[in-house]
């Protein structure tokens, strides 16, 4: 007969689990199944009183944790600034999607010849644009710099479509090499002026009738 010689087993080794950390998902899915465990109870074959208070209990303090768990998860705060995640759906086009002239009206394209760029390479860095409600409608409006051929200034009509009153307005800027503007009400009447910066040009300033007329 042939025995089989047994070894003494130590202690079996402790195997520890990382705690997976619930998801916003997870905790908001607990929360619902906490308010139908509770509707069973109420509304089963016996509609316990028990039941609709375990109902209310539970659920309440699952969504509530829900709830705080959520906004610790996905808002992060610090000096002066709030953010918070963004969530991109798994299906479906995501990003921007690209808006033709000829459907909002903005035909705007900042132009610079091979001849001037040669002859001061600054002129490359390019030019700004600066957004703001000039006329009080509650829209924002654009207006686009340009290196040669004079500034455009767009208001906005809703619905992602634009009226070129550049003219109109007296905010040209033509014979310049524009770089950059910016609105804000300079003189405290409550619209925004606007400022337009130059090379070798200096700064302009326009100020607001408040209707969208500058001087």
């Amino acid at each position: 007969m042939i025995r089989k010689k047994t070894y003494p087993r130590g202690p079996k080794p402790e195997v520890r689990r990382s705690k997976e950390i619930p998801s916003a998902e997870a905790e908001l899915s607990a929360g619902r199944r906490a308010l139908n465990f509770g509707y069973r109870l109420s509304f089963g074959p016996r509609r316990s009183a028990l039941g609709f208070f375990l109902s209310f209990q539970l659920g309440s303090i699952f969504l509530a944790c829900s709830a705080i768990f959520l906004l610790a998860q996905e808002t992060e705060t610090g000096p002066g600034y709030r953010s918070r995640a963004l969530h991109v759906p798994s299906v479906d086009k995501i990003g921007f999607t690209r808006l033709p002239g000829r459907l909002t009206g903005i035909t705007f394209t900042n132009h610079l010849h091979d001849a001037s760029a040669a002859a001061n390479q600054i002129r490359m860095n390019g030019s700004g644009v600066a957004a703001g409600d000039v006329d009080g409608d509650g829209l924002c409006d654009l207006y686009f710099c340009c290196l040669e051929g004079g500034n455009y200034l767009y208001r906005n009509l809703g619905g992602w479509h634009f009226e070129d009153i550049t003219d109109r307005a007296g905010v040209r800027c033509a014979g310049q090499y524009s770089t950059g503007a910016v609105f804000a009400d300079v003189d405290g009447d409550g619209d925004l002026d606007l400022l337009v910066n130059s090379i070798g040009g200096g700064t302009r300033l326009f100020l607001n009738d408040g209707k969208g007329n500058f001087l």
